[in-house]
């Protein structure tokens, strides 16, 4: 069965695409047949983890930090089914859907540090030996160890893994796609434009917006 390809154009935050184009040669991986894979894995994810839609404010907001950030074209060539996902959950949760794909791909090319701040409200500080100590045993959980060519393409697993734990530590409920990016993750980058939903109190001019004096 021939499934039906689309391409869609993209704007991606620059260093993100660099990053993304040496890590693909170097894994020797196709490109588009690789993000193709994560979407349609992250896109069940992401409806399941935000479960509210934006405002129109926070949408607009969104849309207006990720044009602040320098990006460049890029076409992606998917599977129909999967950017048809893609165009449904933007319409009924208000996202952007640039900015779900930037997110996406900033987690796939980060290096482990700037992971850590990025998700410093989510992660445990140490939350790699947490998700070791517990999964040690479980040969299920690391397959691509035991089976390299037969590869469990889920990126974020271990990721999500660290959340669960340290959410079940610290009685939180946060999760990969709720962590709100901002300006202060990363020195002189303001990364409201990356994320997939912003709560009203966090938007400028919406009038549940809180200020730093109101936390």
């Amino acid at each position: 069965m021939i499934m039906e390809v689309k391409k869609i154009a993209v704007k991606v935050w620059q260093p993100i695409i660099k990053k993304l184009n040496e890590k693909i040669e170097h894994g020797c991986l196709r490109r588009d047949a690789y993000i193709n894979k994560i979407l349609d894995i992250e896109l069940g994810m992401l409806d399941q983890e935000i479960t509210q839609a934006n405002s129109e404010e926070a949408r607009e907001y969104i849309a207006a930090s990720l044009d602040s950030l320098n990006r460049k074209i890029v076409t992606f060539s998917l599977r129909g089914d999967v950017v048809d996902r893609l165009d449904e959950i933007c319409a009924q949760k208000r996202m952007v859907r640039d900015a779900i794909i930037n997110r996406i791909l900033l987690m796939l090319t980060a290096k482990p540090a700037v992971i850590d701040r990025l998700l410093i409200e989510a992660l445990d500080a140490d939350w790699r030996n947490l998700v070791w100590d517990k999964n040690v045993c479980d040969w299920n959980f690391f397959p691509d160890i035991f089976y390299p060519l037969e590869p469990d393409v889920d990126p974020f697993r271990v990721l999500r893994e660290g959340i669960r734990l340290t959410n079940k530590t610290h009685d939180a409920n946060f999760s990969f796609y709720g962590v709100v990016l901002t300006d202060r993750h990363l020195k002189d980058k303001n990364l409201f434009g990356l994320n997939c939903h912003i709560p009203n109190e966090e938007v400028p001019k919406h009038p549940d917006h809180l200020s730093d004096d109101d936390y």
